[in-house]
């Protein structure tokens, strides 16, 4: 415990020595602000950071319309899934891939080894995230059967601020002034889309809201544990990720729907469409967990920010949703406050002068 306490310290002095070496210089322009900044919070070089943040952003994107679709198909009657079955398959597939990867590169087999070894101790607590990611991702199906995808993304934007909060509590980090001021921009951001004079809310956006809240706790908490245990192999976490996941999502389809699993009728609606977002969301699930890994998740957090005009305007384009001003008008703001978060300097000013 102690040589991990000492490891985690280094680590964090080199990233604030990376910070000191990282900064853009003026009219630099957005993205030499965001590679800036990247690369001040993560241990992967700027370039590889950004391409990591690229493929999640537009992996989630191409996941919702491929979601929202099939819930049109299924309203009309021309597919029939369950949700939790879908999400299954998606972490039986992150599971595969965890396993493989870790046998390819060390030659431990881990469902063995972790009994063998004795890390089955730490990765225990790996269920409590594991548990709200699984009622976030099958919030995720529910929640794109009620709202369009640009919708959807706007609302899940709340996260960054309950981001930013448990950030400072759960990790013990200190965020500068100028970035709680971007971190509130965001959030004025995210909710110009629904200031209307009428103020009429749809019971159904506290689904959303509610899974914007667990994103927020379940990524920093898994950050946490990720960054806690620095001996231990980014895909022997992911193991145990998945495991929990895979017996929470089995355990809540037979609870719901156990005709559904018990007849086969479950492997048959894997195909299809339905294969394809599996596919997608174990994608989004390998390149989430290495953002965790090597970049914090504020960063992951405000790459999801830069989703909400590209999402809304490819379901215009190819899923027939509306378009309106106030997603341009949310979608600049955003913008600002990215470029202000991420060239907000790591400590306050008045802090660096008072020492």
């Amino acid at each position: 415990m102690e040589r991990t306490e000492r490891a985690i310290h280094i680590a964090e002095d080199t990233k604030v020595e990376k910070a000191k070496t990282h900064v853009p210089r003026p009219g630099a322009g957005v993205g030499a602000a965001i590679a800036a900044g990247v690369a001040s919070e993560s241990s992967l070089p700027a370039w590889q950071s950004i391409s990591l943040a690229l493929i999640y952003m537009f992996g989630c994107i191409s996941f919702f319309l491929l979601i929202r679709y099939s819930k049109s198909l299924v309203k009309r009657g021309l597919l029939h899934y369950d949700d939790a079955s879908a999400v299954f398959f998606t972490e039986l597939l992150k599971w595969l891939f965890s396993v493989s990867a870790m046998y390819y590169r060390t030659g431990k087999f881990l469902p063995v080894s972790v009994f063998r070894e004795g890390t089955w101790r730490v990765g225990i607590y790996f269920a409590v995230p594991s548990g709200i990611y699984a009622v976030y991702n099958n919030l995720t199906y529910f929640n794109l059967s009620a709202f369009d995808p640009g919708t959807y993304q706007v609302f899940m934007q709340t996260r960054v601020l309950f981001t930013g909060v448990l950030y400072t509590w759960i990790l013990s980090k200190t965020l500068t002034n100028r970035k709680w001021m971007a971190l509130i921009l965001l959030t004025f951001g995210v909710a110009a889309k629904y200031l209307t004079f009428n103020m009429q809310i749809d019971y159904r956006v506290l689904f959303m809201l509610l899974q914007a809240s667990l994103s927020a706790f379940a990524g920093v908490y898994n950050e946490f544990l990720l960054k806690r245990d620095v001996s231990m192999d980014v895909n022997e976490q992911n193991f145990f990720m998945y495991s929990f996941a895979l017996m929470f999502n089995l355990g809540w389809g037979l609870l719901t729907n156990a005709e559904y699993y018990t007849s086969g009728q479950v492997f048959g609606s894997m195909s299809g469409i339905v294969f394809v977002i599996v596919v997608n969301g174990a994608l989004i699930g390998i390149v989430t967990s290495l953002i965790l890994k090597f970049i914090n998740v504020i960063v992951k957090a405000f790459a999801s920010a830069c989703e909400v005009l590209l999402t809304a305007v490819l379901a215009a384009l190819f899923l027939g949703e509306a378009l309106t001003l106030q997603d341009v008008v949310a979608c600049s703001i955003v913008m600002v406050s990215i470029y202000y978060y991420y060239t907000a300097p790591a400590v306050d000013k008045e802090k660096n002068d008072s020492k």
